[in-house]
């Protein structure tokens, strides 16, 4: 007779559990008994393996993204040129935090075929968000508000976007800072029948910028101190000190920013950084606060930097940072023995800070500390009627 085979186990003493290897050449499987401390004291190893792998990817994850806000930092590169040729689309990205936020600025430059005219140049400030793969870009244009979505390729060299004017998709190739320049000047060059002595700049952007041909005008008399409301260009005020309204790298950017760097000459890039070595010890200029530079080629003798908050957030924080922008700069020019100053509307643009609440602290802080001494002369310089007419009225429910 043929034996069954058994479909019983052996019985083993316990706790008792089992290794096996494959034995290849025998094509069979051999276990062997082992004692609980010891599957433990192999599960332990596997944990701790596994934790070890854990921690080296988020080491090299961090690592990676430390790398690739480092290499964000003052990236300039081409966006896109149309099949005509007829507009560039530039990008620069001037500040890249570890915490995601970016700040920038997007330049438009237009053939216009015009011989007086021959080409425009529009400048839009950028506040955007990034994890180091996606991205997310704000801005405003003409008033309104309006976004650019897209995805970085592996690093900080190459994203693309969907810009809000078309349905395609856009890609940025960044280069150095010399061949933007380059590129930016040629193709200035190539569209220009007689090329004009000084660039036109249409800046649509954060505190955006522009000359009405119908100034707006407002003054109230606090104690014995001038407190003047207008609409302008605040790199044309004749004032003792302008105050920019900065980003934390002092580099320039878009909006009052890239206006007064523009109108005061590289001079004042190499005195900010400067600053940014021997005062800040090579940090960024912190939120509400403020330092001082000359005004160069500016009629004004200094120009006074603050960093004004995003509205984000804790607000009822951001509100009284922005107090500080305004305290911090009056006391600024005070210790520099200054007796006039002039000011913009600090984020209101693509901080998104609401001009209503803004304007109200602005007045606040300013009346507060005039009441207080003898200081000389302040000037708001306002981009719209609208927003002149914001101030106007809050102005006056504190002084009236």
């Amino acid at each position: 007779m043929t034996k069954k085979k058994s479909n019983l186990m052996p019985s083993f003493p316990a706790p008792i559990f089992f290794w096996y290897k494959n034995m290849v050449k025998k094509a069979v499987r051999t276990f062997h008994a082992a004692k609980a401390g010891e599957l433990e004291q192999y599960a332990k190893g596997l944990q701790q393996n596994l934790q070890t792998a854990i921690d080296q990817s988020e080491e090299k994850e961090k690592k990676r993204l430390q790398t690739f806000f480092s290499n964000l930092n003052s990236t300039y590169g081409f966006l896109h040129i149309s099949e005509s040729d007829k507009y560039l689309l530039f990008l620069q990205i001037d500040e890249a935090l570890h915490q995601g936020e970016l700040q920038g600025s997007l330049v438009v430059v237009t053939d216009t075929g015009k011989a007086n005219k021959p080409y425009e140049e529009e400048r839009y400030g950028l506040h955007g968000i990034t994890d180091g793969l996606m991205v997310e870009f704000f801005t405003t244009v003409e008033g309104k508000e309006t976004n650019m979505k897209g995805h970085f390729h592996k690093d900080a060299g190459s994203l693309a976007l969907s810009f809000w004017k078309t349905e395609q998709q856009l890609t940025f190739d960044a280069v150095t800072e010399k061949e933007f320049e380059k590129r930016y000047e040629n193709f200035k060059a190539e569209s220009s029948v007689e090329k004009p002595k000084k660039i036109k700049q249409i800046i649509s952007s954060a505190n955006g910028l522009h000359v009405n041909k119908e100034e707006q005008l407002m003054e109230v008399t606090i104690h014995h101190n001038s407190m003047i409301l207008m609409t302008g260009d605040i790199t044309k005020q004749e004032t003792d000190a302008i105050v920019n309204a900065a980003n934390g790298t002092l580099m320039g950017g878009g909006g009052v920013d890239g206006a007064i760097h523009s109108a005061a000459g590289k001079e004042l890039v190499e005195a900010c950084k400067q600053i940014r070595q021997n005062e800040l010890n090579g940090d960024r200029l912190r939120t509400g606060e403020a330092v001082i530079t000359k005004g160069y080629e500016m009629p004004a003798k200094y120009v006074i930097h603050t960093v004004g908050p995003v509205w984000s957030g804790d607000k009822e924080k951001k509100q009284t940072l922005l107090a500080n922008c305004y305290e911090n700069a009056l006391k600024l020019a005070v210790d520099n023995d200054l007796a006039s100053i002039s000011f913009p509307s600090i984020s209101t643009g693509v901080y998104h800070f609401p001009v209503d609440t803004a304007a109200q602290i602005a007045m606040q802080t300013i009346v507060d500390f005039l009441q207080g001494r003898s200081f000389g002369k302040v000037v708001m310089v306002l981009y719209s009627e609208k927003d002149y007419d914001t101030y106007r009225k809050a102005l006056l429910a504190i002084v009236a």
